[in-house]
Order: structure tokens, then sequence, then C-alpha cells
């Protein structure tokens, strides 16, 4: 810059100091002293620079570059265990002088049940012993994860996460049948988990109506009636009948009907989009963003020793305990695969009895934080603003209702730290100087927990209050071995229930630590 400023004293010695150029009308002069009645002159003309084109692909390289230690895993386990198992064993589990287990089966292969049973027949692997009532089971469990992290530029970067957990058993009873003289599966029964990280942003900034009332909840009760048309299209044995709400065996309460109207809704995906597969197999990334970079913006860095700028998401998608109806045990399960949504019996409620039945369908979805801003100003002081946010759906299937947990957190602080403070007073005819730390938090947390019921429509808070915490505390080091502390904690509560009572608890005091020395 072509630009010189020249600061005299009332003395008329020049002023030294630093000069940066504001904008194109106004600059800024940085004395290295004090100075008082000073006299500011200033010459020449701030030279326009030419646009760097060269910046601008350098900045998409760094971008498309900016991914740094990229790591996804995938396990896999799987188990059987089949009791009554007759033939004999040599190398690793086969029997190399009858037709038994081979390689295949002794180096991980898990049949099928069809296979299986063929195998028990033809190989005769099974004692043939009716009474033999010890369960057949097969265990499988996959684990995929992935975790990356991108930095297009310093001080910013993203760490994204996405994981997938599903785990299955079968068990069934292979019995023998002296009357026909071979093997019949009796009872068999899948159970299993899963879960995966999602996406369910679409519906997390809705809030709550009046009287803690969901659009989210209404809107999920609206696309009942798209979802049981939806799967009646899929279903060979249904007859879709285009004026009707609600098509014949997909009613509004059908498990697979709820099942996709719940995670359409809650996710913001509209009923005629959402994906009609119950497990999906790609789990949605989440996400933690941090940026300390302001620190080297000369308005900031004039002001801060550091500042960091934090946030985080992070949405789980969880079916617990579901298991197969025992109605379709006579069906294979390739001919689920060519028919998902098959069913042919129903229910005494006048539905469709899904291949599943399910306990529960839950979201946990957590902004920790939604933003954070922690600070340390020039003069050592430390501050902190949080905000959180955090909501936990689930819908229970036994008795159709949604219950739901919002919370919302704000919390403020600031701190300040000195390895040698001066007291103003006299302490035994001398004044002590010793590290002193003082600290002070204010709180405010809003937390509910409301049941919606869908077959009666009604919605109800069950549990739920706004929460004040205030937080001030000194501590000062008396000697190396003794701390003196002053604190005083407040918290106040006023409940959304009318079975409790607002309520507010003060504590406050002083103590001394002794630390022993060794």
């Amino acid at each position: 810059e072509d630009i010189e400023v020249v600061v005299l004293a009332q003395n008329g010695d020049t002023v030294k100091g630093k000069v940066e150029v504001v904008d194109d009308r106004r600059i800024r002069f940085i004395a290295a002293t004090d100075v008082r009645g000073a006299t500011v002159a200033i010459t020449g003309k701030r030279i326009r620079k030419k646009m760097d084109w060269g910046v601008i692909p350098n900045t998409l390289v760094r971008m498309a570059t900016g991914f740094k230690n990229i790591s996804i895993s995938y396990t896999q386990t799987n188990g059987t265990v089949l009791p009554g198992y007759a033939s004999g064993t040599d190398i690793l589990g086969m029997n190399l002088g009858g037709a038994s287990i081979g390689p295949d089966f002794a180096f991980g292969r898990q049949y099928d049940d069809q296979d299986l049973q063929n195998k028990i027949v033809q190989d005769s692997w099974l004692v043939r012993d009716s009474t033999l009532n010890q369960m057949f089971m097969r265990t499988h469990s996959s684990t995929l994860s992935g975790n990356a992290t991108y930095e297009p530029f310093r001080g910013f970067r993203i760490t994204f996460n996405a994981d997938r957990s599903y785990s299955e058993n079968y068990q069934t009873n292979y019995r023998y049948v002296p009357s026909e003289n071979d093997f019949r599966t009796q009872n068999p029964l899948t159970m299993g988990n899963f879960s995966m990280s999602y996406m369910t942003l679409g519906s997390f900034f809705d809030g709550l109506g009046p009287n803690f009332s969901s659009p989210t909840f209404d809107r999920m009760l609206q696309h009942r009636s798209v979802l049981s048309k939806r799967l009646a299209e899929q279903n060979p044995n249904s007859n879709v009948n285009p004026n009707a709400i609600y098509q014949l065996g997909f009613g509004g309460n059908q498990t697979d009907v709820l099942y996709y109207s719940f995670i359409s809704a809650y996710t913001g995906v509209d009923a005629e989009s959402q994906s009609l597969n119950m497990f999906p197999q790609i789990p949605i990334p989440n996400w933690r963003l941090q940026f300390d970079g302001l620190k080297n913006i000369p308005f900031f860095a004039d002001r801060f020793k550091n500042i960091v700028l934090t946030h985080s998401y992070k949405s789980t998608l969880g079916v617990s305990g579901f298991q197969s109806n025992n109605v379709y045990n006579n069906l294979s399960s390739a001919y689920w695969q060519s028919n998902p949504f098959g069913y042919s019996e129903f229910g005494a409620d006048g539905n469709y009895i899904s291949r599943f039945f399910l306990n529960s369908v839950s979201i946990q979805e957590q902004f920790q934080p939604l933003i954070k801003v922690d600070m340390t100003f020039k003069n050592e002081v430390q501050t902190a603003v949080e905000v959180k946010s955090s909501r936990n759906v689930s819908l229970n299937f036994p008795n159709n209702q949604v219950t739901e947990t919002n919370s919302f957190e704000v919390s403020v602080g600031a701190g300040y730290k000195v390895a040698k403070f001066k007291l103003p007073f006299l302490i035994n005819g001398r004044r002590l100087e010793n590290g002193f730390n003082v600290r002070a938090d204010i709180g405010w947390r809003d937390n509910s927990t409301i049941i919606r019921k869908i077959q009666e429509e009604v919605q109800q808070i069950t549990a739920g209050q706004q929460q004040i915490t205030i937080k001030i505390f000194a501590e000062y080091e008396l000697s190396k071995s003794i701390t003196a502390r002053a604190f005083v904690d407040h918290m106040g509560t006023n409940p959304f229930v009318s079975n409790q009572f607002p309520n507010s608890t003060t504590n406050g005091g002083i103590s001394v630590r002794f630390t022993l020395q060794p």
C-alpha cells in the first residue's frame, strides 16, 4: 500500500506503531505506546491490487482433495449349532470317509433352510431319534462402519461417521418322524435387531404446536393412506381400490403401513417417494464440524488468543426386537425375495399379518452441540456459548402409540484464571500473590416427554420441565497445599405436568482444601 501515516506526540516526537488498511476509505493505526493529544497526518493512496485468478483453481483443487483419513470396515459373523449330529469328524471337523461336512462348511459356509434339510436327509447328518427336541440355531451378524475427515482448508475440519448393524438368530427343530422315515422342520423362528446411522433433519425443526401437538405426527397420520395403496400394489393377493382411503388388508394400523408412514414423516420424505425397504443397506453419514480459523483474521486476532466453532449432528434409526410370524412358516425365503409384501393371512383386526412382528422402531437425533463457541480473549478470559438439542421418537406397535422426548438447552459460561493474582488486602502482614480461578455458568434447559396415540389421535404430555441453573465459584491458592473456595449453586425447576410443583434450590458456602505433599 502506497500510504504513509505519521503520528506526532505533543512534544513533537514520532509515535511508532502498526498501520492496517481496513477498506478503501478507512485505515487503522495501532500505537506501540499510549499517547495523548497526538496529531495524525496521512499521505498517499491505496493501490488496488488486481484479482489473482489463480486462487480459484487452487481453491477448487483443495476442496476436491480435502478428504483425509478415509476408512471403511465390514465384519460378518456366522454360526451354526446342529444338535444330534451323527456323522464322525476327522480333520477340521470334516468326515473324510463319508458324505458329511465338507470343506465349504468347515471354512464358514452357512446352509440355507432347504439346502440344510437336503443335507440332513440325503447325507444322514442327524440321528433318527423322534425324542430329540434341542433346537437347531443359526446366527448371523454384520457390521459396516466408515469414517472420513474432510479438510478443504486449514482450520476447517468435518468428520463424517456412518455405521450399520444387523443381527439375526434363526432357530428350528429338525424332528424325525418315524411313520414317514423323514425329518420335518418344526416351529421355525427368526429374531433380530437393526440399527443404522440415518438422516432425519427433514422434520427436526418442525417444532411443537399448541398443547404440545406435532405437525410431524399429523403428517404421519396423513401418510398412512398413501402407503396403504403403495403396499397393496406390491401384494399379488390384493386388489387396489383407487377410491378407498385404505386398501383391504392395509388399514391405518397395519404394521407395515405404520412403519413406513412413521419413517417418511419423521425423515421429511414424501410418502410417494419413501423406500419400502425395512432394513436399508447403505447408512447415511453423520458429521462433526470444527472451525478454528477465525483467529487468523486480523479483527479476531487482535482480540482473541483462540476462538473455536463446533457443530455436531447424529441420527440413528433402530428396529428393536423383530421376529418372524409363524403363520408364514410354510413360505420359503425365495418367496419373500420375489414377493416382499405378498401377505395372505388376515389378523383379527382385518389387516394383513406382516412377515415380521415388530416391537418398536425408534429415531434418536442429537445436535451435540447445535452450535458451540469457545473463546479465549487476550486478557486470558475464557468464555463459552453452547446450544444443544435432541429428539428421541419411538413407535410402539403393540399399543400403536408414538413416544417423543424433546430437549433444548442453552448454556453460557465465562472464566478467568491467572497464575499470580495479588490480593487487595494483607494476610499475616503480607500480600499474597498466588493462583486465582473464577468461573460463572448459566444454563437453561427445556425437556418434555409426550405420548401420541394413533388410534385415538390423542396427544398428551407425561413429563417435562423448564430448568435454570446458575453456578459461580472462585478459588484462590493460599499456599501450595491449601486452596480456599467460595461457591454458589442455584437450580430452579418449572414442571409442565400438573402433578408436580415448581421448586428451586440454592447452595452456597466456603471450603478449604488441604493437599498433602509427599
